[in-house]
């Protein structure tokens, strides 16, 4: 079995843990984001800090962004219905981020990258404002804006890149 989101791309044969429950999720996602002002949480593999691993969020479209820092309750659980689809992807994960200087808060789909470079690109591709480095637990500026772009791919074909290798 998987222990990690790694593991589960490099190894195709590998079976899954069993997904966690939404309410749990929302619960352990408000948890960390009130502790650290951000977060990046897989259905599957539980908090993604510490990992070496980007997280990127490529369906700006999805996003929510709040103002404050605080996300109560039913707004994560919400967010967690209205993205099931894509959050039953190992790939993908819910992400928040506290942007003090704004005091807004967003909530994302973001998928994980282990190449630098990979993820400098997606970040790019999608016009996000940054990504983020799990293992160093830093953030990367890119220079984007977080609006949406106009030759952005259907969703349904912006994870075909990652599959495993």
């Amino acid at each position: 079995m998987a222990t990690h989101l790694k593991d589960y791309l490099r190894y195709g044969t590998l079976a899954l843990p069993e997904q966690r429950q939404m309410d749990e999720v929302a619960a352990e996602i408000l948890r960390l984001h009130d502790a650290n002002g951000g977060a990046t949480f897989s259905l599957f593999f539980g908090n993604q800090a510490g990992t070496r691993s980007y997280s990127v969020s490529t369906f700006p479209e999805r996003s929510v962004t709040l103002p404050g820092k605080e996300i109560v309750p039913e707004q994560m659980e919400g967010f967690l219905m209205d993205n099931a689809d894509l959050l039953t992807d190992p790939r993908c994960c819910v992400g928040t981020w506290y942007d003090e200087e704004a005091d807004e808060t967003y909530v994302d789909v973001s998928v994980l990258l282990t190449r630098k470079r990979e993820a400098i690109s997606f970040s790019k591709q999608y016009n996000q404002i940054g990504l983020f480095d799990l293992w160093r637990m830093e953030y990367i500026p890119t220079g984007g804006t977080g609006q949406m772009v106009d030759d952005i791919l259907p969703e349904q074909l912006r994870l075909a890149p990652l599959e495993r290798t």
